[in-house]
């Protein structure tokens, strides 16, 4: 809890998650800023790194049954035992279960 000499709470695996939202095959092709190599490495590293932290981790995907596609097959691979969160909503936080799969982190579920 953060208190007059330090006005912040440094992140645990406690108190943080990782949200990865809509890691999907057809989200890929806009990204302009480096290749799409690059990005699916440092996504599935950035995985492996809360992995390892014990972080909890949520995936939300986006009409993954039509427009934008499944999630990357590499990151699918590397969180084997993570339920992706599918929905329909174009903001992830408005989304109740993924609302749900957040505040249950917080608790320690």
């Amino acid at each position: 809890m953060p208190d007059a000499t330090r006005p912040y709470e440094p992140l645990t695996s406690e108190n943080a998650a990782l949200v990865l939202v809509d890691h999907q095959v057809g989200l890929m092709t806009v990204v302009r800023d480096y290749s799409t190599g690059e990005l699916k490495h440092n996504v599935v590293a950035l995985a492996n790194a809360a992995r390892a932290l014990s972080l909890p981790i949520i995936v939300t995907t986006t009409a993954r049954d039509s427009m934008w596609g499944p999630t990357f097959p590499e990151l699918v691979d590397a969180l084997p035992d993570v339920s992706i969160i599918d929905r329909s909503t174009v903001n992830a936080f408005d989304d109740p279960e993924v609302t749900r799969a957040i505040t249950a982190t917080a608790a320690g579920s």
